[in-house]
């Protein structure tokens, strides 16, 4: 069932407050990645991102809010998934919702489908088109094959289109040439049954290399939404293979082929509101898809470049109450090089073309049970150097056209400034948006609680069924972000870097409820419709602290503010305020790491 907050029995449970204390000890293992502990905090300051500006920069100089989350961080904090990896991460919001459902965001409106995020693997998107958001359960690679999750707070839909609003998550996976060799990993226990991955990495020549792996896990439940039903379960298990070559060739050509391969089950509850009554839906939905991604990078010069990629995903879902079958087709382009001494220009084009099929049963009906849409982009973005090695500012806009809401213009303009040796300054100024869904186009679903004859407001003698239902002119949210942010390197041994961000959003999902009719099945069915009648402002801050006191000890620490004013129309239906619920206004994590002798290594973390 789509939703902006997260669902209110859920709701109940992780809006507790909690803190969760991490010790972990572990055999120090050999690594492709260098042991974050042995590196200077300098060092890391002075790692490359691409997902700011499609181009490689020093994650010191780039004027966004970015986090890297190192393969070392991973594999020291003892996570077993991908959420549970960006819970590393200061302002993104991960809440699990049972066994095998999260729900997360950056910088508020967190729900199952948090459809204001953005996340690519390996530049390949795994956004729902249906609801709006992601299948986390589905995202579930070999963490030991992830070099690093480059984490962006705030918009960035000038590089990378329509809903790329609070934030972009880009996981990217490790070069074949860096996995060579085999690779078996096993664990277990009491809620996580059985986990583990095989992987063999090898050399097809002096240039190309390549690997293959398979990755299974069955966890138990996790928690059950009917107490009173002891047979209630949201246990699940997943299988997943794939491969992946690389050809980096003395000509300047680097060639990239992987693809994967999954499939799995999911216990899960449903409550399912539709008529004669509501019921709890005890289903085991089957998960399945695959996908193949191939790109071309070709250096023309020191400064020039261009990159060619396309991919296929496939993916499938069979649940009780709602089949879904999507087939995406991605060509992108985009060309690099520097023009003259202060200018460094990116631009590219793209088409992408989504085909799906949506099951009709007595829970969901659809306007249309399949749809082939298309999306057309085009971006350019230009940096001039205002002062060597001082001032930098970037000005670039993505332009699309998609078949919900046709022509969408997403501009930003971003300054940085490094006054001095150990301080960089940046601001941004973005407008992103938010397309519609299937869901709120197309759908018709029984949704919320139905009320009984004279009772909770119903002075009929008949129940009251609410319908949800989509309208063909329901429009894009809207956002316009301010962003200021420091990093302070004072030392080659400590950091702070700070964000503080205003963002004024329009035309936000909301509802309105229509002219209630008697259903000649004997129920009165209220129509609630999908509308754009919220709006309001988002603020607050965000800060990271790094500090290495002595070469085999390394601290960090972690504070997120989120203050929210969201407003609706006067109606009935109106989800304002269940929206502002749905996130923490403060979260803070520490984290502690030593190197001991004998090889071992102690990670302690405390969140909250």
């Amino acid at each position: 069932m789509p939703s902006s907050p997260i669902p209110r029995g859920a709701r109940r449970s992780l809006g507790r407050t909690a803190a969760t204390l991490l010790a972990a000890t572990s055999l120090a293992s050999a690594s492709d990645t260098p042991d974050i502990t042995q590196m200077e905090i300098e060092q890391l300051m002075q790692m490359t991102v691409t997902s700011v500006s499609k181009k490689s920069q020093k994650l010191s100089d780039t004027a966004a809010a970015v986090y890297v989350i190192t393969q070392e961080e991973i594999r020291r904090s003892g996570v077993t998934s991908i959420p549970e990896a960006l819970r590393l991460a200061p302002g993104i919001q991960v809440a699990r919702i049972d066994a095998n459902k999260w729900a997360i965001t950056a910088r508020g409106f967190n729900g199952h489908f948090a459809n204001k995020l953005l996340v690519l693997m390996d530049g390949r998107s795994v956004y729902t088109p249906t609801f709006g958001g992601v299948y986390w359960e589905s995202q579930n690679t070999v963490l030991d094959d992830i070099d690093r999750i480059e984490v962006i707070r705030g918009p960035g839909a000038s590089v990378w289109g329509a809903n790329a609003v609070n934030g972009v998550i880009n996981i990217i996976t490790k070069s074949s040439d860096k996995t060579r060799g085999g690779q078996i990993n096993i664990g277990g226990g009491s809620e996580e049954r059985v986990f583990g991955s095989v992987r063999y990495g090898f050399d097809l020549g002096a240039e190309t290399h390549g690997r293959v792996y398979f990755k299974g896990l069955d966890r138990d439940r996790y928690r059950v939404r009917d107490p009173a039903t002891p047979a209630a379960s949201d246990a699940w298990d997943m299988q997943r293979g794939g491969f992946r070559l690389d050809r980096d060739s003395k000509s300047g050509d680097i060639l990239t082929l992987q693809g994967d391969a999954y499939t799995g089950t999911i216990n899960q509850v449903t409550l399912l509101s539709s008529p004669p009554a509501p019921h709890n839906l005890y289903d085991i939905a089957h998960i399945s898809g695959w996908n193949l991604l191939g790109r071309w990078k070709k250096a023309l010069a020191l400064d020039s470049d261009f990159t060619l990629q396309f991919y296929y995903d496939h993916a499938q879902r069979n649940e009780g109450h709602l089949s879904q079958l999507d087939n995406t087709l991605d060509l992108d382009f985009q060309h690099h090089f520097a023009y003259g001494e202060r200018q460094d220009i990116v631009w590219g084009l793209g088409y992408r073309y989504i085909g799906d099929q949506l099951s009709t049963n007595q829970h969901f009906q659809w306007r249309l049970d399949s749809r082939n849409l298309q999306l057309f982009s085009g971006f350019l973005q230009d940096e001039f150097t205002l002062l060597p090695n001082a001032l930098k500012l970037t000005v670039g806009s993505k332009l699309e056209h998609n078949d919900f809401t046709g022509w969408v213009v997403q501009p930003s303009a971003r300054l940085s400034w490094t006054p001095a040796n150990g301080h960089a300054l940046w601001g941004a100024v973005s407008r992103a948006v938010r397309t519609p869904n299937r869901i709120e186009q197309d759908s018709r679903f029984f949704g919320l609680t139905p009320l009984a004859p004279f009772a909770g407001g119903n002075p009929t003698p008949f129940p009251v069924f609410f319908t949800a239902r989509g309208r063909t002119e329901f429009q894009a949210e809207d956002l316009v972000s301010f962003e200021i942010g420091h990093r302070f390197m004072p030392t080659s041994s400590f950091s702070l870097d700070t964000a503080l961000f205003y963002n004024v959003y329009n035309r936000l999902r909301s509802f309105r409820g229509g002219a209630p009719a008697l259903n000649g099945h004997g129920y009165v069915d209220q129509p609630v419709y999908f509308y754009n009648d919220m709006r309001g402002n988002t603020y607050g801050a965000e800060i990271a602290a790094k500090w290495a006191p002595l070469t085999w000890w390394t601290l960090e620490g972690q504070y997120t503010y989120l203050g929210m004013d969201l407003r609706s129309r006067a109606d009935r239906f109106e989800n304002s305020s269940a929206t502002e619920a749905a996130d923490p206004a403060q979260q803070w994590s520490l984290r502690s790491g030593f190197d001991l002798p004998l090889n071992l290594e102690l990670d302690f973390r405390l969140r909250y």
